[in-house]
This record gives structure tokens, C-alpha cells and sequence, in this order.
């Protein structure tokens, strides 16, 4: 019996040697895992002293765009037609008024030559009867004028003679009317002589000369017509510039809507990108402009803004307006629908105190830096002016040499959380010093925060 009690005293003990270990183990292990948090968490954020420097501070909105030529035009035929030639291939560099293709023209120069005829005929008629007759038309209607007489004269003796020998019998009815009939013709040559030659005597009057007018003018219109015609059977560039495209071949069918070609000028890019209809009264003609592209990381090209759009752009209730950009080409890098970053310098100031933005807090309504005390950090009030995404410039409360704290996030995150920066969703692009160059449809505002 003592020894069965004895055996369950020393299981008990056991027990409880257990159970103690466990629950020390327990705290321990809460304690390490707690204190390593404390110590992850400590480590996620710590404050960094800056000093307060002398920089340039630069306000811009921001917009993604491609480019395309500043000037591209379509060459199109003017008339129907089938192509004959073309004389131009894609890339090929090409002065205003070079041809570009050439229409078969079918019949019309033979309608052109018939058109010169005309006008040449008209005009001759015109002159003619403005200069008055000459000598030699007056002598030769005169002369006209005479034999028409005579051969009245000698039409009618023999009509007389005629009719004696018909009442006789000695010629038939049918010889007589012929004598007759020789008559009337002579009468009307009589008739049509001595008006000519009085016309002549007397000059042109007015209702032939405005005739003679008309006829000419009509010549002429047809003329020209048909000469724009042939001329149009040639398409040439209307510009200097470059073939950037080829739309024909010889053999093709085409109207006045087909176009032959595509002419641009190279040697000037723009881009045209929305701008929010908050930041779009700022922008202005001619402000500076600095793109970027993706196609060429690096490398910064300056423009101006060469117009800013009046109509709205409405997409998911977001309003935007048109801003081109125009960009010189003179070393040919600048493509044709490349992404292009285009940013619009707002506002500029060089050599001002600055502070990274991330030394800003706002407390009631006040603008404070946080700066380093013996007992920690001590709130300063500051008056801000330019800002950006990266810098703001203080007007006050600060010198050259001042040192502001600035809370700075680890690049560690701990398992199953997310870093504060990725959660923000900020859209900017940190620039290099002096530019700011956000990616984002429309950057900042003036004051430089963020919506």
C-alpha cells in the first residue's frame, strides 16, 4: 500500500515539473517573439537629420503622349484616273512641288489641243473686229460686192430672154424655172455682198463686239479647264519634307479621295497628351517643355508648348484637355509614335532654401518641421513656398545649415505586411534635382501636393 502511494506522489511531482517547464518555456518564447517584433518594428522606420541647403525648386504638370511629325500630309489624286508612275518610294526626302505620281491622261491632250484651237480662233475674232477692217478686206468686199452685181445683172437678162423663148415654145418649163431660180440666188449673194461690204465700211458694232467677248471667254474657261486637268494628272509634294509612307502602285485605279502618299516634316515632333482640367489654367503657349521617352532612357529633349485645346475630354467623369507639345528634331532620334513623358515647366526658382518634402507636417493648419532637441525632436513652424514632389522651398523659419529630421522607411518588411510607401499608390517619379518629371495623366498642382 505505502508503496502504490509513494509511486503516485512521484507521478505527480513529475507532472508538475512538466506543466512548470512548459509555462516558462511560454513566456520566454512570448517574450523573444514580442521583442523581436518591438525590434522589426523599431527597425521599419527611424528619423534621419538633413540639413537645410541652397537649391532650385521647379513646379511642372506631367502627362504621357506619342509622338508624330508637327506636320503630316496626305497626297491625293485630283482627278480619276489609273497610275502611270510613281516617282517616290517610302523614306525618301523630297522639296515642295517634286511629283509624287502621275495619272495616264487618257484623251485629254488631244482635248487640249482642241481647247487652245478655240481660244486661239475666238480670240482672233475678237481682235479682228476691234482693229477695224484693213485695206485688203475692204477692197476685197468691195470687189465681191461688184461681181454679185453683175452676176444679178446678167441672171436677170437672161431671165428676160428666158421667158420671150418660153412663151414661144423654144425652151421647156423646166428651163424656164431654172432661169429663174439662177435669179433668186444671185439676188441673195447680191444681198449678202453689199452687207458685208457696208459692215465693213461702217465698223464693228457693239452687240458683235460683246458676242465676240463672250465666245472668247467661254474659250478661255473650257481652256483652263482642261489644263487644270492635265496639270492634275501629276500629284506633287506640298511641302518640304520626308515620304514617310507609299500608297500606290502603277496600275492602280484611284479618285479624288485616294491618297497617293504621305508627306511629313521631320524635322519637328510633337506630342499631344491630356492634361486634367485642374492643372490645364496654368499651361499656357510657349511654355517650356522637357520629354522623355522610353525609347531613349537618358535623354532629356526640350520643346514649347505650341497650343493648349478648348474642347473637353470626358472619360470615367474625368476631364481633360489637349496640350501639344512641340519638340525639335534637328538630330532625326525623335520616331514616330514613341511614348513620350512630356512635363510643362510651371515655375522655376533657383538658389532657394530647401527641404525634402517629407520634412513637411501639418498641425492646425500650420506648416512645421520637426528639428533635433536635447530631449528629441521639437515641432518649428516654416512658411512654404514652390513645391514639388521631392523639395519645398522655405520662405521663413529656417537657415543654411539647419537640420530637419526626416522620418525614413526601411527597405525591410516584415513577412505578411506592406511597406507604407507601396500602399500610398503614389504615381510620381522622384526627378533629379532642379526638374520635377511625374509619370501620371496630370501632375500637381501649383502648391505642389499631391491629389
Amino acid at each position: 500500500m505505502n508503496t502504490m502511494r509513494l509511486s503516485r506522489r512521484k507521478s505527480a511531482i513529475i507532472a508538475s515539473l512538466i506543466i512548470a517547464v512548459a509555462v516558462i518555456t511560454g513566456i520566454l518564447g512570448w517574450q523573444r517573439v514580442h521583442n523581436n517584433r518591438n525590434n522589426k518594428q523599431a527597425s521599419l522606420t527611424s528619423m534621419e537629420e538633413i540639413p537645410v541647403r541652397i537649391g532650385d525648386v521647379t513646379a511642372a504638370v506631367s502627362a504621357l503622349g506619342n509622338l508624330e511629325p508637327y506636320m503630316r500630309v496626305e497626297v491625293k489624286s485630283e482627278v480619276v484616273g489609273k497610275i502611270e508612275k510613281v516617282f517616290v518610294k517610302e523614306g525618301d526626302s523630297v522639296k515642295k512641288g517634286q511629283p509624287i505620281a502621275r495619272i495616264d491622261p487618257g484623251d485629254l491632250l488631244f482635248k487640249l489641243k482642241q481647247a487652245e484651237a478655240g481660244y486661239l480662233s475666238a480670240r482672233a475674232k475678237l481682235n479682228k473686229l476691234l482693229a477695224g477692217p484693213d485695206a485688203s478686206d475692204l477692197a476685197q468686199a468691195e470687189t465681191s460686192y461688184e461681181q454679185a452685181r453683175i452676176s444679178l445683172e446678167d441672171a436677170r437678162k437672161q431671165l428676160s430672154r428666158d421667158e420671150a423663148l418660153f412663151r414661144t415654145g423654144a425652151i421647156s418649163e423646166q428651163q424656164f424655172q431654172d432661169s429663174r431660180s439662177r435669179v433668186k440666188l444671185s439676188e441673195q449673194q447680191f444681198l449678202a455682198a453689199k452687207e458685208k461690204l457696208e459692215s465693213l465700211r461702217r465698223g464693228a458694232n457693239k452687240e458683235d463686239i460683246e458676242v465676240a467677248r463672250a465666245e472668247l471667254t467661254q474659250a478661255e474657261a473650257n481652256l483652263d479647264s482642261i489644263r487644270s486637268q492635265v496639270n492634275s494628272l501629276t500629284a506633287t509634294a506640298p511641302m518640304d519634307g520626308t515620304v514617310t509612307s507609299v500608297e500606290v502602285e502603277v496600275g492602280d485605279l484611284v479618285n479624288e479621295e485616294t491618297p497617293l502618299a504621305v508627306v511629313a516634316d521631320l524635322t519637328k515632333m510633337k506630342a499631344v497628351v491630356p492634361v486634367n482640367e485642374i492643372d490645364i489654367p496654368k499651361i499656357v503657349p510657349g511654355q517650356q517643355v522637357v520629354i522623355t521617352l522610353d525609347a531613349l532612357p537618358g535623354q532629356r529633349f526640350q520643346g514649347k508648348v505650341s497650343s493648349v485645346g478648348h474642347e473637353p475630354q470626358i472619360k470615367d467623369n474625368i476631364v481633360t484637355y489637349e496640350v501639344t507639345a512641340s519638340i525639335p528634331n534637328s538630330g532625326g532620334k525623335l520616331k514616330g509614335g514613341m511614348t513620350a513623358d512630356v512635363t510643362v515647366v510651371l515655375q522655376s526658382k533657383k538658389d532657394v532654401l530647401v527641404v525634402p518634402v517629407e520634412a513637411l507636417h501639418e498641425r492646425r493648419g500650420q506648416t512645421m518641421v520637426l528639428v533635433p532637441g536635447e530631449s528629441g525632436p521639437v515641432p518649428k513652424p516654416v512658411r512654404v513656398g514652390l513645391r514639388n514632389d521631392s523639395v519645398a522651398e522655405i520662405v521663413d523659419g529656417l537657415s543654411q545649415g539647419d537640420r530637419v529630421l526626416v522620418r525614413r522607411v526601411n527597405q525591410e518588411t516584415p513577412p505578411g505586411s506592406t511597406s507604407t510607401r507601396a500602399q500610398s499608390g503614389n504615381p510620381f517619379r522622384v526627378a533629379p534635382p532642379g526638374l520635377f518629371t511625374p509619370r501620371t495623366p496630370s501632375g500637381m498642382n501649383m502648391s505642389g501636393q499631391r491629389r
